[in-house]
């Protein structure tokens, strides 16, 4: 078994704080009710977002729900709303979600249809409209007390394959978690491999409370786990050698902290591995980081330590986190990024060539406390979604997700026009595009002094008392004032100093309703 040892922590040095990006839409359960707790997790995957809703009822208790919507002409819509074939009180269908092309896959932990707690996880497929029930995944030999679909990845290289977490599976007669992973043959799902941590194990290591899965490779968190310190987490990474699921690595925290639970969540692209260690205390108690690893000729090694730009005791930097090309998006799920203290909120961090670095946040002006913005995160290109189970929307802790779309680029500089825009570059036309790229784009401007000539006032030449009209009475103060003598007036409407023939032939020629 390969162990990538601790490495002194390359902490990212952040100077600039990154501007705090509003939600293009707040979407929610077109039914939802209070204490639905929607979006604990959530899912996007080209253009589409879906959330669980582990707490709605639909005519009986905590049965759960999906619900999908989809971007389309600039704005999102509810498209669907999913629930198993045979719903069943109080298994919180829902409680794990995860989108890939044509599949979504639903985890529901608290199943007692093979046992009290033993878990289930569905497959749906997309015909391109809507998603439709494929299938219901169970382990070989469920258990009862496993939490089978308490969390769940599919592939992210686009395969059909999926890995399920159980995280309080029992290995040799010790609940200590398990991972199943399924592969689809012809229209069907079968059973690929059961992987749990090597060596001894111990009750609570919640090994499968999170997972990734890109392509061969799969990494599971055991944030409880004990190896360096007390609950200082590891994360598990298995490679598929033909058909088999062969222990790769066990990836430490690169400074273990008591408590720190590295492993609460990870998420995996290619040879990129973060992992979230939201107790850890960096910048105070549970202010939390993220350590990034890759992997090499030597197999993973610690690359870099991420936290938030200014680190605060207890805002959980590391909740969730979720990758897609050069975007990392992570969770902080009791973060403060407005005036609602501990709201929670989120970051996108851009890779770079030194290493990555935060380009936005995300948080509402009108967030509430402790409403857990951040306590899921989903990307898919630039569309970032972040779930806030516990916002009070129409109703008490109905759950929300915010949405916000940075694929538009302007001027290319990979500064997203809407991280511009609330960073202080001008909009005067509210076109949601830098003044910038408007002028770049053709629009005059004149004066060259980088406003569009469409937003500058046009001043109308005659309207001596700003009426909007030039008629009579701007006529006769012009007369009343009129004077060759050197002086200060808004008669003198050419300002050559007098008050003449030039400025009557002005106003005259600027008769009517200014335009």
């Amino acid at each position: 078994m390969a162990t990538v040892l601790p490495l002194t922590a390359l902490v990212c040095s952040l100077v600039a704080t990154p501007p705090v990006v509003q939600p293009d839409a707040v979407r929610v359960a077109s039914d939802g009710a209070a204490y639905d707790v929607a979006a604990s997790c959530v899912s996007a995957h080209q253009g589409r977002v879906a959330f669980g809703v582990r707490g709605r009822d639909d005519g009986g208790v905590n049965r759960g729900a999906v619900y999908v919507h989809a971007l389309s002409g600039g704005s999102w819509s509810q498209v669907q709303k999913l629930t198993p074939a045979a719903p069943v009180d109080r298994e919180e269908f829902g409680t794990s979600v995860s989108l890939r092309g044509p599949w979504l896959a639903v985890g529901a932990p608290l199943a007692d249809r093979e046992g009290t707690d033993a878990g289930s996880a569905w497959i749906f497929e997309s015909n391109g409209v809507n998603f439709t029930q494929v299938q219901r995944l169970i382990p070989p030999a469920p258990l009862p007390g496993a939490l089978f679909g308490c969390s769940i990845a599919l592939d992210g290289s686009g395969s059909a394959r999926v890995a399920i977490g159980a995280r309080r599976e029992a290995v040799n007669g010790v609940p200590s978690g398990a991972v199943h992973i399924f592969r689809r043959e012809g229209s069907t799902w079968v059973h690929e491999g059961r992987v749990v941590a090597p060596g001894v194990v111990t009750e609570g290591d919640d090994f499968g409370q999170s997972i990734a899965l890109h392509g061969n490779t799969l990494a599971v968190g055991t944030p409880n786990e004990d190896v360096t310190e007390v609950n200082a987490g590891g994360v598990h990474v298995f490679q598929l050698q033909g058909s088999a699921w062969v222990h790769e690595a066990l990836v430490l925290p690169p400074t273990p902290e008591p408590l720190g639970e590295f492993g609460n969540a990870v998420t995996l692209q290619g040879n990129v591995l973060a992992i979230g260690a939201y107790r850890e205390d960096g910048g105070g108690a549970d202010a939390g980081r993220v350590h990034v690893f890759s992997r090499g000729a030597a197999g993973w090694g610690f690359s870099q330590s991420l936290q938030a730009p200014a680190p605060t005791a207890g805002a959980e930097f590391g909740s969730s986190l979720a990758i897609d090309g050069d975007a990392l998006v992570i969770g902080a799920a009791r973060a403060t990024l407005g005036t609602t203290p501990q709201s929670g909120g989120a970051y996108l961090f851009r890779a770079g060539q030194t290493g990555w670095t935060p380009l936005a946040a995300f948080g509402q002006t009108s967030a509430q406390s402790s409403e857990f913005m951040g306590a899921s995160v989903g990307v898919s290109g630039l569309v970032v979604a972040v779930g806030a189970p516990l916002r009070s929307q129409s109703s008490p802790h109905q759950g929300a997700v915010s949405v916000v779309n940075l694929s538009a680029d302007c001027d290319g500089d990979l500064i997203p026009d809407r991280v511009a825009l609330a960073a202080g570059a001008q909009d005067c036309n509210g076109n949601g595009v830098p003044d910038s790229c408007d002028i770049a784009q053709g629009e005059p401007d004149d004066d060259g002094n980088g406003v569009p000539d469409s937003c500058e006032v046009v001043p109308c030449l005659g309207d001596l008392n700003d009426s909007g009209t030039v008629n009579a009475v701007d006529l006769a103060l012009l007369i009343a004032s009129w004077s060759d003598e050197p002086g200060s007036s808004s008669a003198d409407i050419d300002g050559n100093g007098a008050i003449n023939g030039a400025d009557l032939g002005i106003l005259l020629s600027a008769w009517g309703t200014c335009p």
